[in-house]
């Protein structure tokens, strides 16, 4: 490695010494992790035996919606806390269904005055909107997608029984276009943006007993 390749320390501005996957500097211990190529970093392909054609941006895509989805639902765990007296350890892990029915239930509370009564409207709005992004988010990640190209996907998944009408009804199977996935990554940031300044609004507001 040459000397136009040692990059100077940000903190100290000396020279930093070359290490396995970086540099470090020898002054004031602050490292740099090296840029990595794309094609250096490990990768996993699907054999083709076990679904046939995976379009890249299929697993991509649904492990984008995994992500936000699941940060989504820590924030509803935040949102819960701020609405309660009780910490985030006590509501996490709990899940959408049952920390939704806990903030619905405290909200009865945050109807005093007319701020108050909007915030109380405002989140409720928001719950029902996240609960029908993660009914999407369910099927996508649990959902099998058999049948691909690169413009259209098909995916199916079995019914909940409480949502099953019959015998035959047992299935549920959509065909999604990848702009229909960003769609949805692109509603699941929105309510991150929502749920974050509903967990600022109910901290501001007076604790309840």
């Amino acid at each position: 490695m040459g000397d136009l390749d040692v990059p100077n320390c940000s903190a100290c501005l000396n020279p930093m010494q070359p290490v396995v996957g970086g540099w470090w500097c020898a002054s004031c211990g602050e490292a740099l992790r090296a840029p990595e190529s794309p094609d250096s970093l490990p990768d996993f392909q699907i054999p083709e035996g076990i679904f046939g054609y995976v379009p890249p941006r299929l697993p991509t895509l649904i492990g984008k919606v995994v992500m936000l989805a699941a940060l989504l639902e820590t924030k509803i765990e935040g949102l819960t806390s701020s609405v309660d007296n009780a910490t985030q350890d006590v509501h996490g892990g709990r899940g959408f269904a049952v920390n939704s029915t806990a903030i619905k239930k405290r909200l009865s509370s945050y109807e005093a005055n007319p701020a108050e009564q909007a915030f109380s409207a405002e989140v409720r709005v928001l719950l029902a909107e996240i609960e029908d992004v993660l009914e999407d988010r369910n099927f996508i990640v649990h959902g099998v997608w058999p049948k691909s190209s690169d413009f259209a996907w098909w995916g199916w998944k079995p019914r909940r029984k409480s949502k099953t009408s019959s015998r035959l009804d047992w299935i549920e199977g959509r065909t999604l276009t990848p702009e229909e996935f960003i769609e949805t990554c692109e509603t699941l940031v929105s309510l991150l943006d929502r749920t974050q300044r509903a967990i600022e609004m109910a901290g501001s507001m007076s604790r309840r007993p």
